[in-house]
C-alpha cells in the first residue's frame, strides 16, 4: 500500500475534499480517512473512513471504528443505507464497525470519475459527525465561494448522533490520510466474489491493470469552528454564535 498522512492532527473541524478522480479497479482498495495515529492501541481515538471502496464498486462506504460504547442511531436523519451493523465497537467480534453505504451509484468508481469527480465533506463537532457528497454541478455556493457553511446543505449521507456516540470522547487527535492498498484484507479477501479476472495476486503482477488507481485532488480544506461574541448597540445584550473560520489548505 501507499499512504500519505498529514503532519497536523485535528480535534473536530469541517473537512472538504474536492476531487477530479479517485482510484478504483479490480484489486484496488483506496481510502480518504482520518485516524488517531499516536501509539499502537487502535481503535483508541477512533477512525473515520470518509471515502472508501474496493474493486469496481459504485457506492461509497462511510465507516466508523471505535471502542465499546459507540453506536449509530437508527432514527437519525440521513440518506445512506446501513451496511449491517449499528455497533461501531471493533472489539465486539469479527472487527465489527458501523458503516453506511451511499445511495448514489456515482459516489465511487468509474461513474464517479466519468462525471469528473465531486466533493466530499465531513463536519465533526460536539453535535455529531456528518458526511456529505456532492456532484460538481450541485456544490453549495458557500463551498464554491470559500465561505462558512450554512443550513441549506442537503441531508447528509450519514450522521453519527451524540445520542449514540460522544463525538469528542471517541474521536480525537486525528491525522488526515490518503492511501491506496492493493489486495489487502478487504480487496484481497473479497476478490473471488467480484467479477474480476484471475486472482488478486496475479492482478498486482501487471502494472497495466492499475491505470485508474490514482488520486487527482483539486483541494483539501479544513475549517475550524470558532466562537464569536458581540453586542447589539440598542440593548445591553450579548450574543454568542459559532462559525467555521480559519481556512487551512492542506493540498
Amino acid at each position: 500500500s501507499v499512504r500519505i498522512t498529514s503532519n497536523t492532527s485535528y480535534n473536530t473541524g469541517l473537512f472538504i475534499l474536492d476531487l477530479n478522480h479517485a482510484p478504483w479497479g479490480c484489486g484496488v482498495w483506496p481510502a480518504f480517512w482520518v485516524l488517531y495515529t499516536v501509539g499502537p492501541n487502535w481503535p483508541q481515538g477512533g477512525e473515520i473512513d470518509i471515502l472508501e471502496g474496493v474493486h469496481n464498486n459504485e457506492n461509497n462506504q462511510v465507516t466508523w471504528h471505535t471502542g465499546p460504547g459507540c453506536t449509530l442511531t437508527p432514527n437519525a436523519s440521513f440518506s445512506g443505507s446501513l451496511a449491517g451493523n449499528l455497533n461501531c465497537d471493533v472489539t465486539s467480534g469479527n472487527n465489527a464497525r458501523c458503516s453506511i453505504i451511499e445511495w448514489s451509484r456515482a459516489s465511487y468508481g468509474p461513474y464517479f470519475n466519468a462525471q469528473q469527480g465531486g466533493v466530499f465533506a465531513m463536519k465533526w463537532d460536539d453535535l455529531g459527525i456528518s458526511v456529505w457528497s456532492f456532484y460538481h454541478q450541485a456544490i453549495p455556493e458557500d463551498i464554491t465561494n470559500g465561505q462558512s457553511p450554512n443550513s441549506t446543505w442537503i441531508e447528509p449521507v450519514v450522521q453519527l448522533s451524540p445520542s449514540g456516540c460522544d463525538p469528542l470522547k471517541y474521536f480525537y487527535n486525528h491525522s488526515v490520510i490518503f492511501n491506496i492498498t492493493f489486495c489487502g484484507d478487504w480487496a484481497g479477501n473479497s476478490y473471488a466474489t467480484w467479477d474480476c479476472p484471475g486472482t488478486c495476486a496475479e492482478r498486482v503482477m501487471d502494472l497495466s491493470n492499475f491505470v485508474n488507481a490514482s488520486w487527482s485532488i483539486n483541494s483539501l480544506k479544513v475549517y475550524q469552528k470558532i466562537s464569536l461574541t458581540g453586542k447589539i448597540s440598542s440593548a445591553e445584550r450579548t450574543i454568542a454564535l459559532d462559525t467555521y473560520k480559519g481556512l487551512i489548505v492542506l493540498i
